[in-house]
């Protein structure tokens, strides 16, 4: 990849100066939808912070909850039947979509591993955003 500039004021770079990878482009699109959503981030917090790559989906509801009362100047967390739903019904499918997660409802667990972009980022977004 070339990282050539211009030395033209108006932007206009020769096109052969530029060459984009359109698998990490699209990797990289995929990152950032899903780091978009706080809820989902939290849940990717979550996971990360864990030993095993297996987690409770109440495990995951509780620590979501948690993520999202802190720093507000409350102790009341958002209603956990709320959380429950969201994560179940958009944030896990959202990220089994992308392959990072499996969800298995019978069993109330969520298998993942992160892609290591998307691992990488939300470390630094969590360093950034927590720390």
């Amino acid at each position: 990849m070339s990282n050539k500039r211009t030395n033209s004021d108006d932007g206009n770079l020769d096109s052969d100066s530029v060459t984009r990878n359109q698998v990490v482009t699209e990797e990289l699109n995929s990152v950032c939808d899903l780091l978009a959503s706080p809820r989902r981030r939290y849940l990717m917090y979550f996971l990360l912070s864990l030993d095993d790559t297996v987690a409770e989906f109440e495990a995951a509801v509780n620590a979501v909850r948690t993520y999202e009362a802190a720093g507000i100047g409350t102790d009341n967390p958002p209603p956990r039947e709320n959380v429950k739903i969201d994560l179940h019904h958009n944030h896990i499918p959202q990220l089994a979509e992308t392959r990072n997660c499996e969800y298995d409802r019978r069993q109330g667990t969520i298998r993942f591993s992160l892609s290591p972009a998307l691992e990488e980022l939300v470390e630094h977004a969590r360093q950034k955003e927590l720390d």
